[in-house]
């Protein structure tokens, strides 16, 4: 009798080995499968934002941030680029970001306002047509070339500071960069730089500065009417890049 409950029990430890050691295989088996499947749907994502750090290594801090907020708030940054001409600096930034970083990071559009001074856009409906393009990144370009045809510098900047205050209404954050080279009747191209640097410094706006990307002989880049060439505007479009995906 005790053999027999001997083997009952021997029986019954062996039945539940077994049973322990299946649990144990499905359980192995689920959790292997539900890790396969958070690397599979993972994937895609670490693929595309796999180095961002190196991406990022010339960006401001409150930039950085923004771009890490990302992957957070699975958000994308909504960044317009506001440029005199569509086909000159801007569009190799929206490439270069879209290439670089893919789509889920930023959300890029291009606001052009041609051949308008800083008075004329700040008059226009500049704020409410960027305000309609939802913003949370401006990347401006200062109307500088046109401005200098009609007026100093000087005799420009309160009108600079008013589109400052436009988008800084919006609460978006802001960076803004001179405009290309240009000859001028009233100061240099490097005078009127570094005063749009000051009012840049003065309202707390990062300011990019490209003026020293430009070489001494500048008429392969530039036409005697300030026209951008086409490698003009491939050597402006590529800095930025290069200053956005840490190249």
């Amino acid at each position: 009798m005790k053999w027999t409950s001997g083997i009952v029990v021997g029986a019954f430890a062996a039945c539940s080995a077994v049973m322990v050691a299946g649990v144990q295989h499905w359980e192995t088996k689920i959790e292997g499968q539900a890790q396969a499947a958070v690397v599979e749907t993972a994937q895609p994502h670490q693929k595309q934002f796999s180095g961002v750090s190196s991406y990022t290594k010339h960006l401001p801090p409150f930039l950085v941030s923004a771009i890490e907020d990302t992957f957070i708030k699975d958000k994308p940054i909504s960044l317009v680029l506001v440029a005199r001409e569509e086909d000159e600096w801007a569009s190799f930034v929206k490439k270069s970001l879209e290439d670089t970083y893919g789509q889920d990071v930023f959300h890029i559009q291009i606001y052009s306002y041609h051949d308008q001074t800083t008075k004329e856009l700040v008059h226009s409906s500049f704020q409410q047509d960027l305000q309609k393009l939802n913003p949370t990144l401006v990347l401006a370009e200062v109307p500088m070339l046109e401005d200098q045809k009609e007026m100093p510098i000087d005799d420009a900047l309160p009108e600079l500071q008013a589109f400052i205050s436009q988008v800084k209404e919006l609460k978006t954050a802001f960076i803004l960069q001179p405009s290309s080279p240009y000859a001028s009747q009233y100061e240099s191209y490097e005078e009127a730089v570094a005063a749009v640097g000051g009012m840049a410094k003065e309202n707390h706006v990062h300011y990019l500065n490209h003026a020293p990307l430009w070489p001494y002989e500048i008429s392969p880049y530039v036409t005697k009417e300030s026209k951008l060439t086409q490698e003009g505007k491939q050597l402006w479009g590529e800095h930025l890049s290069s200053w956005f995906t840490g190249k």
